[in-house]
């Protein structure tokens, strides 16, 4: 699998990974590198994302609440490492390194979307947490009652913007 692609696009992979697993990453990822290929890596900032109202009468607090929750036992792993890539990046040697930074609510059309999109991952850990019965788990119909509750709160306009990190690298032609 060395030097097989002109391109590489990794993203949302924050969850996954401690903040010390960053740099070992790119530089594995750079050996699947044809000479001259890119790596490109798009990762999201949770910790400052927000949920917003996208009219006086929207509703976020049910949202927001499992989000945070979401968020506080994530951290660790959503802390650091999407905001180093760049510098990972020159550090294993990439050149022409750029790095870019978009909202998630750039274009109102898909904000619903989006924000369904993530909530359903959120909801998701949530399950996954009651399954292995951790500390402060909620139960599978309190679960549900809230998802109902997010997605009243979704279709009344709340939604959740977060910005979106793009970092890519060029491998040198040696």
């Amino acid at each position: 699998m060395h030097e097989k692609y002109d391109l590489v696009h990794v993203r949302l992979l924050v969850a996954a990974m401690l903040p010390d697993e960053w740099e070992p990453a790119v530089r594995n990822l750079v050996q699947l590198l044809k000479p001259g290929g890119f790596l490109q890596w798009e990762e999201c900032d949770f910790v400052s994302a927000e949920h917003l109202k996208g009219n006086p009468s929207s509703r976020i607090d049910t949202a927001k609440h499992i989000a945070d929750m979401f968020r506080a036992a994530l951290w660790e792993r959503f802390e650091h490492g999407w905001n180093e890539l760049p510098e990972h990046m020159r550090a294993v040697g990439l050149a022409s390194v750029t790095s870019d930074v978009m909202a998630s609510d750039r274009v109102p059309e898909t904000r619903k979307r989006m924000t369904a999109s993530i909530m359903g991952l959120v909801f998701t850990w949530a399950r996954v947490m009651t399954e292995r019965g951790a500390p402060g788990s909620m139960s599978g119909d309190h679960l549900d009652h809230l998802e109902k509750e997010v997605h009243e709160e979704i279709k009344s306009g709340g939604y959740f913007k977060y910005n979106i990190h793009v970092a890519c690298g060029r491998k040198a032609l040696e």
